[in-house]
């Protein structure tokens, strides 16, 4: 009879079970309300278009204001507007901030200062040599410069300058500055002689410390005895390079430019950004090495705390006929070829 019992307990106990796990199923079958319609989910915005260039989705501007065009270069902002706007046009004007803006771009009358719209797009090939004398009148050796043209696939039209100091501390430079903005593209300085490290000497190998300019980046690299490092700078806006000073006043625009002339120069070497300022020209004459009258323009130029004088001929190819450094030291033409 026990038997029987726990036989008809477990019979109804498997009922039950069973039971239990229909009826939910049954229950969502029958009473559950159809699910709602969801609508998709959102799409994810389109990617960005590109421009022409391929560069990408430029950011909008706001456009100019009247205001904007009022901002005086060399009057300290007296408002935040006014130094946002300020800053606004120097990005917008400048190749160095701005890579996308045209190497020929278009000026705004009192659309803000800009050096080289006192700059001439010019470059002459001619070699020149100087005599140098100390400050005391004896002869230091001699100078020679020689200037060319070529024209780049990227660059344009390329100003290439060399040159030669043939007296102690000896080096060589080698400048490329592109003629239409008159900005540097290469620098390189080459020790020669005493200069150069024993090592150097005793395994062959050739230093130099060369600067690349790529908008407002400088790249320094500099080999010393086998050796090379590389160092980053940062070049102010409207800067040039203080090895192409002699270039610089040859391309000015004396006629129209806007003295005094203001701007900044960096020195690859000692890697400091460098305020230059050329006073406003005047009008004289002075005798070559080789005793010759030439009608130059004067100019007396501030390289940070040094005095440089300048004597230019005023007419092309606007030759340099004498100058001093900031060491007194003075470089009167000895001869010039033209063409060269």
């Amino acid at each position: 009879m026990n038997r029987y019992r726990l036989a008809i307990l477990a019979m109804v106990t498997m009922l039950m079970l069973l039971g239990s796990t229909a009826l939910p199923v049954r229950a969502q079958n029958q009473d559950d309300p159809p699910p709602q319609h969801q609508d998709d989910p959102p799409k994810p915005d389109e990617d960005p278009q590109q421009d022409d260039s391929g560069i990408g989705q430029l950011e909008e501007e706001p456009p100019e204001t009247e205001e904007d065009r009022k901002i005086k270069p060399r009057l300290r902002p007296s408002t935040d507007e006014e130094e946002r706007a300020f800053k606004r046009q120097a990005t917008r004007n400048d190749p160095f901030l701005n890579p996308l803006l045209p190497l020929e771009y278009e000026r705004i009358d009192n659309s803000g200062y800009n050096p080289r719209d006192s700059v001439l797009p010019q470059g002459f090939q001619d070699l020149s040599r100087f005599i140098v004398q100390e400050p005391a009148g004896g002869v230091l050796g001699f100078l020679s410069i020689h200037c060319s043209v070529e024209d780049q696939p990227l660059a344009g039209q390329v100003l290439n300058v060399v040159r030669l100091y043939e007296f102690e501390p000896q080096q060589r430079i080698e400048l490329q500055v592109q003629l239409s903005t008159m900005r540097p593209i290469l620098t390189q300085l080459i020790p020669l002689g005493e200069r150069r490290s024993q090592q150097a000497m005793d395994l062959g190998l050739e230093e130099a410390l060369r600067a690349e300019y790529l908008f407002d980046r400088v790249t320094i690299r500099q080999n010393v005895g086998g050796i090379t490092g590389v160092e980053r700078k940062r070049m102010l806006p409207f800067s040039f390079d203080i090895n192409q000073l002699d270039s610089l006043v040859r391309s000015l625009d004396y006629d129209n430019a806007d003295w005094p002339l203001v701007a900044v120069v960096f020195d690859p070497d000692s890697r400091e950004n460098i305020p230059i300022s050329i006073e406003q020209p005047r009008r004289t004459s002075i005798k070559s090495a080789e005793l010759s009258d030439y009608g130059c323009w004067e100019m007396v130029m501030h390289v940070g705390n040094e005095n440089w004088q300048w004597w230019v001929e005023r007419l092309e190819p606007h030759r340099i006929i004498k100058w001093t450094d900031g060491q007194q030291r003075s470089h009167t033409l000895l001869s010039y070829t033209t063409g060269y």
